[in-house]
């Protein structure tokens, strides 16, 4: 019975030895799946971080292309607008100094069309007004030649007929 005890004591010994040995290897085990647990957190935040750091990026560089575009959209249709507008400016400095040059066409994509073709309708009109003013004054200057009468009256007929002659030569030359 003491050999029995003993070898009963000598088994429960080895099996708390394995018991504490499988304690302490499933302790390193479960040690090493925290750690490795962790490093995967860490792999896992760092790239989640770095794809909102390329999002962001991203963002950032789409709002800035974006910008530059609606920038240089804006920049083009206020020339396209502006434009006409300036080119009916010179046109009326034109007028404004008794010179009737040639009204151009707008650029093709050119805003404010019917603006301006109301503007060259207008201009034309102020052509056709000089050009029967130059026939009315021809007339009366010939007809105050013909009748002999001179002085500062005719000569004074003369130069506005030969002004409005030379505010149109610049349109029809």
């Amino acid at each position: 019975m003491a050999d029995l005890k003993k070898d009963d004591a000598a088994i429960v010994a080895r099996r708390a030895e394995e018991d504490r040995r499988l304690a302490e290897q499933r302790r390193r085990e479960d040690a090493e799946r925290v750690a490795q647990r962790k490093k995967q957190d860490a792999e896992a935040a760092a790239r989640r971080s770095h794809r909102e750091l390329v999002l962001l990026v991203a963002i950032i560089a789409f709002g800035v292309v974006f910008l530059v575009v609606i920038f240089i959209f804006n920049i083009v249709i206020t020339h396209r607008t502006a434009g006409p507008l300036f080119k009916m400016g010179r046109y009326m400095d034109e007028v404004k100094k008794d010179r009737f040059t040639e009204v151009w066409n707008l650029r093709k994509g050119d805003q404010l069309v019917d603006f301006y073709s109301r503007f060259q309708a207008m201009h034309k009109a102020l052509v056709d007004r000089v050009k029967e003013d130059i026939q009315v004054l021809s007339a009366a200057v010939e007809a105050l030649e013909k009748a002999g009468v001179e002085g500062e009256a005719v000569d004074s007929l003369k130069r506005r007929l030969e002004a409005k002659r030379a505010s149109l030569a610049t349109e029809e030359g």
